[in-house]
């Protein structure tokens, strides 16, 4: 029977990992689901604003016509940097962790290379089951199409 100190220990267990272009491996360990709404939030808060109205006419109790009108506003600018912003911190949680011998603070993260920076945020993405292309593609199957 599992318990409850193996249960919340699941986000400690670190994988073994190379960044491409390094030599040497680091450890990574998954997201935990608090770490993963931060970021979420993060990125969420930089959306902008989402404003529906619907007018309809009735007669009686029954609607007749019905128009909705939707306006979005989106800052293109804002939830770049704040998904930025998420991804530094993501990779700065996952390898924060008891098995390296070091922590990176976000200005270090920032100043990775680029190549090394996007392998180790593809890892960590896999290995906390967030943001995957899988999950991408079943939220385009379920946009709806005219």
């Amino acid at each position: 029977m599992l318990t409850k100190d193996e249960l919340l220990n699941g986000a400690k267990q670190t994988i073994e990992f190379t960044p491409e272009g390094l030599v040497n491996s680091l450890y990574l360990r998954p997201l935990t689901i608090g770490e993963l709404n931060e970021l979420e939030q993060m990125k969420a808060k930089a959306l902008g604003t989402y404003v529906a109205n619907e007018t309809s006419t009735s007669k009686g109790k029954k609607r007749v016509k019905g128009k909705l009108n939707a306006e979005a506003r989106l800052n293109v600018e804002k939830t770049t940097i704040a998904e930025d912003n998420a991804n530094v911190k993501a990779v700065m949680y996952s390898i924060d962790n008891e098995s390296n011998d070091f922590k990176l603070n976000e200005q270090e993260v920032k100043s990775l290379d680029s190549k090394v920076f996007v392998s180790i945020l593809e890892k960590v993405k896999e290995i906390s089951h967030w943001d995957t292309d899988e999950d991408i593609e079943e939220d385009v199957d379920d946009f709806h199409q005219d």
